[in-house]
């Protein structure tokens, strides 16, 4: 098997289950990382998440997850 690198890295966030869905800013680290700053929901509301990620031998994933996370 051979180490792909990751070619893009995208990241929307949602506060209303998938309704709506509002772009994270995503930034590559120097040693192929990527980080991305998600919204700090109200209380009791949830975030849902969904990313799409390509490599550049030619593999990806694209997947939403509904109600990711909650605040307490």
């Amino acid at each position: 098997m051979t180490n792909q690198r990751v070619t893009a890295f995208e990241l929307w966030t949602s506060t209303d289950d998938g309704t709506t869905w509002r772009p994270a800013t995503v930034r590559a680290g120097d040693d192929g990382d990527f980080t991305a700053a998600l919204p700090k929901p109200a209380a009791g509301q949830a975030v849902s998440l969904r990313i799409k990620v390509t490599a550049d031998g030619g593999s990806g994933i694209d997947q939403t997850i509904i109600r990711a996370y909650r605040a307490g």
